[in-house]
Formats: C-alpha cells, sequence, structure tokens
C-alpha cells in the first residue's frame, strides 16, 4: 500500500541521538502516512534493542556488519513504498513543520527531484554543508588553494558551498547534504540509488549529479530549519575520515569527468584532490601532537624552574634521573586519565587528575628511593606550576 513518505536513518553507535530523532520526527509526523526505516550497521551500544522496545512500529533492519552509508540507505529504499523517500542522519533534530514543509514543496514543484532545507549547528548557526556545489575543476581550485574560505561573499571563489547566498535566500542548488534529503521515489528508480562505491562521504554528491543530469531541479529551501549534531553519527578516527572523503572524490572524478573534461584537466583536479588530502593529514597530525608537546614542553620547564628554586647552586646534570622519571610519570599520568583522547583534549578533568596522580606517584618514588629524597620539595612545586599551566 502506497505511503506519503518513507524516512530512512541508517544508525552506526549513535542509541541517543537516534532516540531523539525518532522522537522528533514521531512529533513532525501531523496527518501524514509514514513509514520510517531504521538500518543499523552492527552497532555495539544497544541501539537496536532500544528501537525495538521504545519504537515497535519502526521497521528496523540489523546488519551484521557496517555495510557502509550508501548500501545500508538502499536497503531500506529499495523496501519503501513511500510517494517520497527522506534520507535522514540519526544525529538530527527535525522540526514539527519538516515533515510537511518538504512533502508539500515538493507536490507543488513538479519539476524538482530532490529538496533540501536550512541545516543549523548545535549552537543555532547556519551549517554551510546543506547546499554545495559540484567539485568541477574550478570549483575544486578554488576550494584547494583557499579561495573560497578567503572570499565567501563571492560568486566567482565561493561556489563550493555556496557561500555567496544568504542562508534565507531559496535557490536551486547542485548538491544537498546527506544528511537530509528528500527526494521522489520515481526519480530514484530512474536514476538508481546510492552507488555503493562510495561506503562513506560523497554519495550525496554522485546521487544529485545524476538526478541533475535527468533533467530534474535540486532545490534548497529556508522554509524549515534542522539541528544537525555533525559528525556524531560517523565519529572515528580523524586520518580514517580524510582518507574516505578524498578517496570519494577521486571516484567521482573517475565516473563523472571521464569524458567532460580533458586529460590534463582531470590530472590537475586529481593532484589537487592528492595534495589537499596530504594538507589535510599534515594539519591533523600537528593537531594531534600539539597538546602532549605543550603538557611535555610545561612538565619540563616546570621540573627545571622547581630545581632551579630548591637547589638555585646544583648543576642540572645532578637531575639526569629524576628529571627524565619525574617527567615520563606526570606525562603517562595526564595519558591514562584521557587527556590526549579526542574528547580530552583542552580538557581541565583529566588534566587535573592526571596530574594530581602524577604528584602521588612521584612523592612515593622519594620514599622508596631514599637517594632523590631531596626532591620532594621540587614535586611539591612542579606539582603546583603544572597544575597551573596546563589548566590555564
Amino acid at each position: 500500500m502506497k505511503k506519503d513518505l518513507s524516512i530512512v536513518i541508517v544508525n552506526y553507535n549513535v542509541k541517543a541521538f537516534l532516540e531523539q530523532c525518532l522522537i522528533a520526527v514521531d512529533r513532525a509526523r501531523g496527518d501524514l502516512d509514514i513509514e520510517i526505516f531504521v538500518v543499523d550497521n552492527a552497532s555495539v551500544d544497544g541501539s537496536q534493542a532500544m528501537v525495538r522496545k521504545r519504537f515497535p512500529d519502526v521497521n528496523l533492519i540489523e546488519n551484521t556488519a557496517n555495510i557502509g552509508f550508501s548500501t545500508a540507505n538502499n536497503q531500506a529504499i529499495k523496501a519503501a513504498k513511500g510517494e517520497y523517500i527522506l534520507i535522514l542522519n540519526p544525529d538530527t533534530l527535525i522540526q514539527e513543520d519538516t515533515l510537511v514543509v518538504l512533502k508539500k514543496y515538493l507536490d507543488e514543484h513538479q519539476d524538482v527531484g530532490a529538496v533540501g532545507c536550512k541545516l543549523l549547528n548545535p549552537d543555532g548557526s547556519f551549517q554551510i554543508a546543506s547546499r554545495r556545489s559540484f567539485p568541477t575543476p574550478w570549483v575544486a581550485f578554488c576550494r584547494i588553494v583557499g579561495l573560497s574560505r578567503a572570499f565567501p561573499r563571492s560568486r566567482l571563489f565561493g561556489q563550493y558551498n555556496v557561500t555567496y547566498l544568504d542562508p534565507d535566500t531559496e535557490a536551486e542548488v547542485d548538491v544537498l547534504s546527506g544528511s537530509l534529503m528528500m527526494l521522489r521515489n520515481s526519480v530514484l528508480d530512474r536514476v538508481g540509488y546510492f552507488d555503493e562505491d562510495y561506503f562513506m562521504y560523497g554519495e550525496d554528491i554522485d546521487l544529485s549529479y545524476r538526478i541533475k543530469k535527468a533533467g530534474w531541479k535540486i532545490i534548497y529551501t529556508p522554509l524549515t530549519n534542522v539541528i544537525h549534531y555533525k559528525g556524531e553519527s560517523s565519529k572515528k578516527s580523524e586520518f580514517s575520515i580524510i582518507a574516505r572523503f578524498y578517496s570519494t572524490m577521486l571516484i567521482f572524478v573517475g565516473k563523472h569527468f571521464e569524458g567532460r573534461y580533458s586529460f590534463l584537466l582531470r590530472v590537475l583536479l586529481k593532484a589537487g584532490i592528492y595534495a589537499r588530502a596530504t594538507m589535510a593529514f599534515l594539519w591533523q597530525t600537528i593537531k594531534s601532537i600539539a597538546p602532549p608537546l605543550l603538557d611535555l614542553a610545561i612538565v619540563l620547564a616546570s621540573l627545571i624552574l622547581s630545581m632551579r628554586i630548591r637547589f638555585p647552586h646544583y648543576p642540572l646534570a645532578r637531575f639526569s634521573i629524576v628529571l627524565p622519571i619525574y617527567t615520563v610519570v606526570w606525562m603517562t599520568s595526564m595519558y591514562l586519565f584521557g587527556a590526549y583522547q579526542r574528547r580530552g583534549n583542552y580538557h581541565l578533568k583529566p588534566v587535573v587528575w592526571g596530574t594530581m596522580f602524577g604528584l602521588l606517584t612521584n612523592s612515593t618514588f622519594t620514599y622508596f628511593f631514599k637517594q632523590f629524597a631531596y626532591s620532594r620539595i621540587v614535586v611539591l612545586i612542579s606539582f603546583l606550576l603544572i597544575l597551573m599551566l596546563t589548566s590555564l
């Protein structure tokens, strides 16, 4: 039996977000005849049990492995009976009018194949990934060399995220975010579903490209807003994210630009993608090692300063054993308390607990090794300096 709307949500280890997403969908259904699919990619956080218990009417598809975003979406789309299909991330919160507004838009604009709306960050700011342009050689060049970021209001340079348009301006665009896009089921039957060569990232660009190529319009409308906790449904190693993102760009270029642009342009575009990926890897490496390197400098400086305060006439060579041992203990303590985990960086709690545990360990060390007993005051002064500086 035909439905007004089929909602497809692919979930991977974001149970709390998924629950809130489904609650928001239920509040927004109004008089629409909808069906909801949750495709779970082998989550280990109890997402499946939560859906079965809290939302028994949801069609739950449980995969035994993480088969990727495209393939998981296709599983549900093939079974969907809705006139329209809403692709929705679990880390989104739709408004109570979102479903009705987007469906009405497609009802009234028969030449539109897909529609999306304004995505907001949790703080209420506009999420520029709400709309994008195809990564043509010029658009990609502006993105790679930073022109799109330097001149976001320029129609010539700001095409990648269409930043030259006001977020409250309705517009025909090239690409909608895969976190929320409503499509005609009939259009998907014509152009095909998500390309399963894309594990994650890029599949929205590929599908949008095929929809536009088939003659349908893609519209961004600000008539409704959706909060998107960007990245919550795909948290993993930053290096893995970078690798997948840029590999999808290479797949897209190989599939769709082969006969459209010259060999030289394609080579330059691919070279730019590799260059941008390399820069992203280097920057992420710097970001990853910066916190421990900064803390290491603070620990060493604090120890040396405290030694100078307590023993101003002793040469540093006299502390050649104590200095590295105390340093390793404090750095290890902060690491064990989570200071260098993704969520621990620049948070006070792991730093404070790690510093205090380091104090206890180093103080105990001086009791068991009497030849270093003179350094207990050094340990205390160092602790105060480390705690103050790392907290700052």
